[in-house]
């Protein structure tokens, strides 16, 4: 065991990843099928080399036109050629980089596929150890639904839809551009998001809801829509009488990401799960009101795979 342990602190001992702090504040425009936005990010430098720019995602920009590599790869691919028939595009505007309060330069990405990347340039290097504060407001204009982000039939969906620093690792920078088929490689971080929205509107998103009193309705009807499921009738979000919009707050710690999808007519179903030695873990899930849907029984669906995760993994 002495020596199990032993080449585990060795092998760690030159491991690092870089800390990445968010704080976001948006708006969805329901007429304009927009997102407004600023965000603030603290970025510290945990690696051993110093740092004079840093790669951004700007991943809506891959929806702008049919020159990105977004679309280069469904073009390509015979089963995905449907999307490009009826689309809208989508894109990113209004950046306006800040480092320490300092406005900094962007540089395009030399692979002209590449539209959804950026390098910012750092006014002075970042060196190990150090910390950053970087902000930039934008808006999000999205695109009709093909690919993770979009709009369809009264549902926003926001993936992938901020500015996001590339992973910068042992290997060097990962500024890869926004593939449909493919993963995300993204550093962990901690996200606070305000998301205002119109009032009616139910919201699902990474992380834990802090706003009070929109948990608590979430709960009431969840917890009722979770134990009477055949031959009733789900119950419905209604918004607080007179409230044009709502502002929700999120936060999230340790994650690669963080999405949030709004839409009026949600059904919600809550429950908790209950691991070995542990507190209660809140579980929502959200899902269409169609009739004869397999999504009637997603509550327990999220409960097994929180159990078996946790058996496999760790809780």
């Amino acid at each position: 065991m002495a020596f199990c342990i032993g080449i585990r602190t060795i092998a760690q001992n030159d491991y690092w990843q870089q800390y990445l702090k968010y704080s976001i504040n948006a708006e969805l425009n329901e007429a304009e099928k927009s997102v407004i936005a600023t965000e603030t990010i603290v970025y510290k430098n945990n690696s051993p080399q110093k740092l004079d720019f840093i790669w951004f995602h700007i991943y809506p920009n891959a929806y702008k036109d049919k020159s990105t590599a977004l679309y280069q790869q469904i073009t390509n691919d015979p089963q995905r050629k449907e999307k490009q028939k009826k689309f809208s595009p989508g894109f990113i505007s209004g950046l306006a980089f800040t480092v320490n309060g300092t406005r900094a330069a962007t540089e395009p990405h030399p692979n002209s596929q590449y539209i959804d990347i950026v390098k910012l340039i750092l006014p002075k290097p970042l060196m190990p150890g150090d910390s950053a504060t970087i902000a930039t407001p934008f808006k999000v204009q999205l695109p009709s639904y093909f690919s993770r982000s979009g709009f369809a039939e009264g549902e926003f969906m926001a993936c992938q839809w901020y500015p996001k620093p590339a992973v910068f690792d042992k290997d060097g920078w990962h500024e890869m551009p926004y593939l449909d088929m493919g993963e995300f490689y993204s550093e962990y971080a901690s996200y606070s998001v305000n998301i205002k929205v119109p009032a009616a509107y139910v919201v699902s998103a990474t992380g834990v809801l802090q706003t009070a009193s929109e948990i608590a309705e979430y709960k009431r009807i969840g917890k009722y829509n979770a134990d009477n499921r055949e031959g009733t009738k789900p119950r419905q979000y209604t918004p607080v009488a007179g409230s044009a919009k709502k502002t929700l707050t999120y936060y999230a710690d340790s994650v690669p990401d963080f999405a949030w999808f709004a839409d009026k007519g949600f059904v919600i179903q809550y429950d908790t799960v209950q691991l070995a030695g542990r507190e209660p873990i809140d579980a929502f899930t959200f899902f269409h009101n169609n009739s004869n849907t397999q999504w009637i029984n997603s509550i327990n669906y999220v409960k097994d795979a929180v159990h078996h995760y946790s058996n496999w993994i760790g809780s």
